[in-house]
């Protein structure tokens, strides 16, 4: 086969490396193939050239290497024809679009001056691919460096900065692996040493009459003053400062072997040549309706800021245009039908009868949500609405009365909790309550016999099921339901949106309700759940006693355990948390398997101990669960599979161990666990907490029983994605919005977006590409 020419090889080569990114060329490798099809020399195969770059552009990332072989064999076989002198055929050149901007800032980083092959390894690690990643790189911080000072005016023991020109300089090898480099610096007022440490690199640039910016601290050493350096900057003209001239300099997240200096001088590489492409994804009238800057100049200020409220308002300015993107794409998926009218039966009232049916009587929070529920259920409209509701506020008995109207109007129901351990509790609690108002109730996991799942598919499909209760197996394609009529999932944050409409599409019409045990706070709910209603059971059933919580250090453990044995000789049962099953060299924790063993022969070797962990088998894990719920298991030894769902009204410990290692909403879901019995309850934080947040979170839970509290400190300190959930961060990954402070942009935000959808307006603006792009995230 004939050989390809070099610069087209060189093309598919690079494409190769960089893993298949559309990114080797300007304008994208797809683009490139299709301009090779407008070449004389590869007339004979212009349309398959045309319809394979085509194709390689719209193409998903897992489908290129298949596109781009074919490109390579349609090449190969077209270089058989190319003349001899390949050199002298005209370069390759992408074809000219609205979108040309655009994809200038999808070239590889690779081709920016200064980075190469295996600099942009390194920045790759950093999620920066393209041009756009780096323009777009928000820093995490910045720094401002003190007044330029002259030298004989040098603070002791101070940061400072000084400029001037090198006299001399010597090189030191006090000893094996440590270079010291000295040199000496003038300004006119005076004369300082400088001193780098392992830096010998520097030592031929450093020739005398050169000039220096210098930032570091003066140390007295030997009787004289030496700045130890921890920044400078080469100055030619006299009349410059270097960065001493500047009122902030960036800090970006860095990874090994690349420094704070090679990253500023990348960005300012990458504004000095791709800039002028960047588009704004915003018209001119709504920045100016919020008084929000340009896109070139907010990046502008966030790079190459002077003071902080440059800063801010460049964050502002790209943070309501994230804000905006994610309403839009969230608000989008409002399903079509649901804003259509729809017939409705009449439904006689049913909240006396159930309220008859209950061994308990309501809470005024319970009856307000199910009124709620029960209100838009009756609406000519279908309901989406989020419950949310503290760790024990009763959000199953709102969830039963919902399946008992959506009975009473002829429909099934479906409700899908994350686990076996919850959907299997679910079942034991409102499998007698339904039945009791006549609903035939049955319960789908993954450990279901393929015999019995058989026999209660066939009669889900045949309409004899009223309520299926399961997991995951709810998804599958096998299960299809009569008439679904309401779709509900419960801990709605271990489950993406997509997941929650695959349950609802099972039914042509049905209702959506999601129910959550973490609060989540009202900037996060109408940005992530801006398509659903919201309701929040905010009070807690009578003769709950709130749950004393307290932090002990990790070397006071046989107190705590002095604890939990006093409460177990009172006949109470405890849970003991650990993070991990098996043991970590890595993280040198001890596994709940190493701590039961120590425990059943230390501690409590007069107890009966049982384990749990989500590595065991659901039919281990549900007998493990019967025994304790049974009394037969007084202290479970656990990880977090116990953190949702799991109700023994007789525990009254939870003993989290590492508990440092935990985040807030998982603290408190676990806290959890206890207190719902009449007795009062402790939870012991365990911990060897050092870092200023980790002894936040824990000063935060033994403060305040509040979930919604609770929620806005977690907020605070870990961000949107993780509050959501895994499921949920690929839409909730927001680099510039904060959504602790942002209250005003959000409401902005979702405002605008309510407004451009019924418009379509925002359809011809730049940001469309970016909601089609989430819309994707948020399907996959």
């Amino acid at each position: 086969m004939a050989a390809l020419p070099k610069d087209v090889a060189a093309i598919l080569q690079a494409e190769q490396r960089q893993g298949y990114l559309d990114s080797s060329v300007l304008g994208g490798f797809g683009n490139w193939l299709t301009s090779l099809a407008g070449q004389a020399a590869y007339a004979g195969t212009a349309g398959q050239l045309q319809q394979l770059g085509a194709a390689y552009a719209e193409a998903a990332l897992n489908q290129r290497p298949q596109i781009w072989q074919q490109a390579q064999a349609l090449l190969q076989t077209a270089a058989a024809n190319l003349p001899a002198d390949t050199a002298a055929l005209p370069q390759a050149k992408p074809r000219q679009s609205g979108h040309q901007a655009a994809d200038c800032l999808q070239t590889s980083i690779e081709y920016l001056k200064g980075v190469g092959p295996k600099r942009a390894v390194l920045l790759r690690r950093l999620g920066i691919y393209k041009m756009a990643d780096l323009l777009f790189n928000r820093p995490r911080s910045y720094e401002s460096r003190p007044q330029l000072v002259a030298i004989a005016e040098l603070p002791e023991g101070e940061p400072a900065v000084i400029c001037g020109r090198v006299l001399n300089k010597t090189v030191l090898r006090p000893k094996r692996g440590l270079t010291i480099l000295k040199v000496l610096l003038s300004d006119g007022t005076g004369n300082i040493a400088a001193v780098w440490y392992n830096q010998q690199h520097l030592e031929p640039k450093l020739l005398p009459g050169v000039r220096l910016a210098i930032f570091g601290k003066t140390e007295r050493r030997y009787g004289g003053l030496e700045l130890a350096v921890q920044d400078y900057e080469f100055v030619e003209a006299e009349n410059q400062q270097g960065f001493a001239e500047s009122g902030l300099l960036p800090v970006y997240a860095l990874t090994a072997n690349l420094n704070q200096k090679a990253m500023r001088r990348l960005v300012a590489a990458a504004w000095d040549k791709y800039a002028q492409y960047l588009q704004d994804g915003l018209p001119p009238q709504l920045l100016a309706e919020h008084a929000l800057l340009p896109l070139r100049q907010a990046l502008a200020y966030l790079h190459f800021p002077e003071n902080e409220r440059q800063v801010e308002q460049g964050r502002q300015r790209l943070a309501y245009e994230e804000l905006l993107v994610t309403q839009l794409t969230v608000l989008a998926n409002r399903l079509p039908e649901q804003e259509q009218p729809m017939q409705r039966p009449v439904v006689e009232p049913i909240l006396p009868r159930f309220c008859e049916a209950l061994p308990y009587r309501l809470t005024g929070a319970q009856r307000r949500v199910i009124e709620e529920i029960l209100a838009d259920m009756q609406q000519p409209r279908l309901m989406r609405r989020l419950v949310q509701g503290d760790v024990g506020s009763g959000k199953t008995v709102v969830a039963a009365a919902a399946l008992y109207h959506n009975f009473a109007a002829g429909r099934q129901g479906a409700l899908m909790a994350p686990t076996e351990i919850l959907a299997e509790q679910h079942y034991q609690n409102l499998a007698p309550l339904l039945q009791k108002l006549g609903l035939r109730t049955a319960l789908l996991t993954g450990d279901t016999p393929a015999t019995e799942r058989r026999q209660l598919l066939a009669e889900l499909a045949a309409g004899e099921v009223d309520v299926l209760l399961g997991t995951h197996a709810l998804f599958s394609s096998d299960v299809e339901f009569a008439r679904l009529g309401l779709a509900i999932t419960d801990e709605q944050h271990r489950f993406g949106v997509n997941q929650r409409n695959l349950l609802r599409q099972k039914g042509a019409l049905a209702d959506v309700l999601v129910l959550t045990a973490t609060p989540i706070p009202r900037t996060l709910a109408m940005t992530f759940c801006g398509d659903l209603a919201v309701s929040v059971i905010d009070e807690l059933p009578p003769g709950r006693q709130p749950i004393a919580t307290y932090a002990v250090a990790r070397d006071l453990e046989p107190r705590a355990h002095a604890f939990v044995r006093a409460e177990v000789e009172k006949g109470r049962q405890a849970y003991i948390v650990c993070p991990l099953v098996e043991e970590s060299e890595a993280l040198e924790l001890e596994s709940a398997i190493q701590v039961l063993e120590r425990l059943q022969s230390g501690d409590f070797a007069d107890f009966k101990l049982g384990l749990l962990h989500g590595k065991m088998k659901p039919q281990e894990k549900s007998e493990v669960m019967r025994a304790f719920a049974a009394g037969e298991i007084q202290i479970l030894v656990a990880t977090t599979v116990v953190e949702v769902g799991v109700d023994v009204p007789n525990a009254t410990v939870m003993l989290i161990r590492d508990s440092e290692r935990f985040g807030l909403a998982q603290l408190h879901q676990l806290r959890g666990r206890v207190g719902r019995g009449g007795e009062q309850s402790y939870c012991i934080l365990l911990n060897n907490a050092k870092s200023r947040e980790a002894r936040e979170r824990i000063k935060t839970l033994t403060e305040s029983s509040d979930g919604f509290v609770i929620a806005e400190a977690d907020l605070r300190l870990r961000g949107a994605g993780e509050l959501l959930g895994t499921r949920q961060s690929g839409l909730a990954m927001l680099k510039f919005a904060d959504l602790a402070r942002d209250m005003r942009l959000v409401e902005a935000a979702r405002a605008d977006a309510l407004q451009l959808l019924k418009s379509g307006e925002y359809l011809q603006w730049p940001l469309a590409d970016e909601v089609r792009r989430k819309s994707e995230l948020l399907e996959s």
